[in-house]
């Protein structure tokens, strides 16, 4: 497991968000959020196919997506 797979692993973790499943360096979450690794500190976040972002750090990228699933009910 590459250091940024663990970090952002890490980071979903402690906010409780769910990792759906996990194909090589994409990781798709809830709500159709997917999450490419391009580096150990860089995350490229999508939803439903369209680019949220770019996150340079992993705690960041777990935030956004805390915050907007505990908007939606869903955390």
């Amino acid at each position: 497991m590459e250091e940024g797979q663990k970090t952002l692993l890490e980071a979903l973790a402690a906010r409780k968000i769910p990792v759906l499943r996990v194909e090589g360096k994409m990781l798709f979450l809830a709500q159709n959020y997917q999450v490419e690794i391009e580096g150990p500190a860089l995350f490229k976040l999508s939803e439903d196919g369209y680019v949220v972002g770019p996150f340079d750090a992993a705690e960041e990228l777990a935030d956004f997506v805390a915050e907007d699933l505990g908007g939606r009910g869903l955390l």
